[in-house]
């Protein structure tokens, strides 16, 4: 699955459908613009280390930018959770990324 942004911050807020996505998924990807964004999200080289670990940790891929990857990240995946589906929606239609 490729995790956006949204869902990253959500996990990171306590929101336990966020973060039980991230925990179930076999396979964790994300683009290298979300990539970019959380570590740019960093306050210093301590928050800047603990994305790097929390991402290695999890066994999370970095994908480079290309056109299947930003289709693929835009379907949601088979069997997910409608509720994060929502959140997502709700997130994007607020401009929060």
């Amino acid at each position: 699955m490729i995790f956006d942004t949204d869902i990253f911050i959500w996990a990171q807020r306590g929101n336990e459908k966020a973060a039980k996505l991230m925990e179930t998924s076999e396979d964790r990807f994300l683009s290298i613009q979300t990539y970019m964004k959380l570590l740019q999200c960093a306050k210093n080289k301590t928050q800047h280390k603990y994305i790097k670990d929390f991402l290695s940790s999890f066994g999370f891929i970095v994908l480079p930018l290309t056109e299947n990857i930003g289709h693929r990240a835009s379907i949601p995946p088979p069997g997910a959770d409608a509720s994060i589906l929502r959140l997502t929606s709700s997130l994007t239609s607020r401009g929060v990324s």
